[in-house]
């Protein structure tokens, strides 16, 4: 009896050794830090309302009175005296990945004159406007990609344009014979045209209204008569007519704002060839050097090559001034934190953007369930069709980053991070003879458990479809002018996806990875993307949140995605009815033993792998031992008798393993 027990004691010190043991093996999920889980889980708030606001003063206000949670808007300068310490909310910094600009009508005599351009670029006081208009939260610019961007110029550019240089301007326009023939204080053209450039600029803004003003001081002071005038860009945005509208105006004043620092738009922006296309090369500038170094911008595959050619082209674009470049602003956003707390401050959006839309929770999550709220989002645009092709130029509006996803995904800190893709790698046919010479193959490996709103599974087949449709199906649409260069797009294996360029290039990886994946089986039918215009009930999507619905005036409710890829593990939070007790009052011994068994037992928690390995691996020790037990007892031997410390048990059992 004391021999069987000392080996059921063995048995026994050997399984707690291999619970201990299999703890080591917990998958990955499991080890995510409580309920906030990794970096790509989310969201946790129950829904987001995006509410259309007047204007950005008006934002800001509603976040005051506790209407707003967050707004896309920054926050108006004159707001900022009325900020007080103490108050429900904060504010968070971030210099713009972008800039306000004047696009000069190069089609349009006489601004097709390099000389009338740069005369009102040396003449216009660029730190004047960061000074005075936006009260020093702003930097002057001259290059066209942002300083901030590792492939800027702005530091290497021949000549700066920050201060007024009214003098050099005049020498200009002198020798290149615009003249006050009239005497009337003002130039005329070389032709003998009179001039009365018009400046235009958004209705509605403080800001634009100082720095359509600015612009118009420029000019009178080189002795060129301008007026201003403020319109509502927005319907021309979406209407067929856009073309038309720039090809009259002069001067408009524009934002440009970026959501990568790769600068391959340097080669279609402004191109030759395309300016006379819709939603590409604004100006319609066209200039044979420029043009000179776009191959080396976008077929290069080595760093050094692409930044040369990124360099010169921004020089040129510096000295010919299509478009005059005025200031990088500080972009300034307020949000509430009085309920929601998670808020994160991106390189790219600033706080208003995806990731906060994901990880923002209530405050008190502690006490109870927390994945509840509506995070009340104000917008300045609604946005006219659930299918974002349809939207031109407010394609940006948030509510498609929520619905839709893409292969990869630009993380807080500008760097990509992993999303429908989990892995992926480039060939040319110096890496793998199979693959022609001059042909880059990139082989995009799928997430495999992806769904559309609908249920459906997504996979390779959707993300080929989605590539295939946007260069053979649409045209003249900044969606598919990156993707021109491919030759072939197939679903090697269902999760497995193959693009192949006719060209090397350093930029096939982004120009890829961050389009819209759209769902196969429901755009299979749709001919005319324009034309499409779904539903709630027929607009299937794949993102964290689902369009629940749809106001009057352009207010959307996304509701949270119960099945969403990355969402957040709500399994184990029940909602009570009458709120949300802490749960660390008022435990029965059998509330006590509940939760024990739930963290044992579930499939998400560690221990649950731990037992479930350590009963393997005994019940094998035990049929080992049973088999030897009997074999013993056949040629009549005792089981030896092992001394019972800790020590000896652990090397027996490793011995018998």
């Amino acid at each position: 009896m004391g021999i069987r027990m000392l080996w059921i004691r063995k048995l026994g010190l050997s399984f707690i050794l291999l619970i201990l043991i299999g703890s080591a093996f917990i998958p990955a999920t499991s080890a995510l830090a409580g309920w906030e889980g990794h970096s790509k889980t989310g969201p946790f708030v129950d829904s987001i309302e995006f509410k259309v606001i007047e204007d950005e003063y008006n934002g800001f206000r509603q976040i005051e009175y506790d209407e707003l949670d967050i707004t896309s808007e920054v926050i108006p300068l004159q707001c900022l005296d009325t900020l007080t310490g103490g108050e429900p909310w904060e504010i968070s910094t971030t210099l713009k990945n972008g800039y306000g600009y004047f696009s000069m009508n190069c089609g349009k005599y006489p601004l097709n004159i390099s000389a009338f351009r740069r005369a009102f670029a040396l003449a216009i006081d660029k730190e004047a406007i960061c000074d005075y208009v936006w009260d020093g939260l702003a930097r002057p610019l001259d290059s066209v990609v942002p300083a901030n961007n590792p492939y800027s110029a702005e530091d290497m550019l021949p000549e700066s344009y920050y201060e007024s240089k009214i003098d050099q301007a005049t020498q200009l326009l002198d020798a290149a014979g615009f003249l006050d023939i009239t005497n009337d204080g003002f130039r005329e053209a070389p032709n003998g045209q009179v001039l009365n450039i018009s400046i235009l600029i958004p209705y509605g803004s403080q800001i634009t209204d100082e720095i359509g003003e600015f612009a118009k001081e420029a000019l009178e002071s080189i002795g060129i008569a301008a007026c201003v005038k403020a319109e509502d860009f927005y319907p021309y945005y979406q209407s067929y007519y856009y073309w038309h509208w720039l090809q009259q105006n002069d001067i408009i004043f524009f934002t440009n704002t970026f959501s990568v620092f790769d600068v391959d738009w340097l080669g279609y922006e402004y191109w030759s060839e395309y300016a006379d296309e819709p939603y590409w090369n604004i100006p319609m500038f066209q200039n044979t050097s420029y043009d000179s170094w776009r191959d080396q911008l976008l077929f290069s595959t080595e760093y050094e090559d692409v930044y040369e050619a990124a360099i010169e082209m921004q020089k040129i674009l510096a000295y010919e001034c299509p478009i005059v470049p005025l200031y990088q602003n500080l972009i300034l956003s307020v949000y509430g934190v009085e309920r929601f707390t998670g808020y994160v401050n991106s390189v790219v959006d600033g706080v208003a953007g995806f990731w906060s839309g994901t990880k923002v929770h209530l405050q008190e999550v502690q006490s109870g369930y927390p994945f509840e709220g509506a995070l009340r989002w104000g917008v300045k645009y609604g946005t006219e069709s659930l299918n974002y092709l349809r939207a031109s130029l407010v394609s940006d509006h948030p509510i498609y980053d929520f619905v839709y996803d893409s292969l990869l995904r630009i993380g807080p800190d500008g760097t990509d991070i992993p999303w429908l893709a989990e892995s992926w790698f480039a060939e040319t046919h110096a890496d793998n003879p199979k693959v022609p010479e001059g042909v880059t193959r990139m082989t995009f490996n799928i997430i495999q458990n992806a769904t559309w709103s609908d249920g459906t599974p997504l996979t390779a087949e959707d993300v080929a479809f989605t590539l295939n449709y946007y260069r053979l199906e649409i045209e003249n649409h900044p969606v598919s002018t990156t993707l021109s260069n491919i030759q072939s797009a197939y679903a090697l294996t269902p999760y497995q996806v193959i693009v192949e360029y006719n060209r090397e290039s350093y930029w096939h990886v982004h120009n890829i990875a961050y389009k819209r994946i759209l769902p196969k089986h429901i755009w299979t039918d749709v001919s005319e993307y324009d034309e499409y215009d779904p539903d709630i009930a027929s607009f299937v999507s794949s993102g964290p949140f689902i369009v629940d619905s749809i106001g009057e005036y352009g207010d959307y409710v996304l509701k949270h995605n119960p099945n969403y890829f990355y969402r957040a593990d709500r399994s184990s939070y029940h909602e009570e009815p009458d709120g949300y007790p802490d749960p660390s009052n008022d435990l029965t011994p059998g509330d006590v033993l509940q939760a024990i068994a739930v963290t044992l037992f579930s499939p998400d928690s560690g221990w649950y792998w731990s037992i479930i390995i350590g009963a393997e691996l005994f019940i094998a020790f035990v049929i080992i031992k049973s088999r030897q037990f009997i074999a013993d007892s056949k040629i009549d031997k005792k089981p030896k008798l092992y001394e019972s410390n800790t020590s000896q048990l652990l090397d027996a059992f490793l011995r018998d393993l």
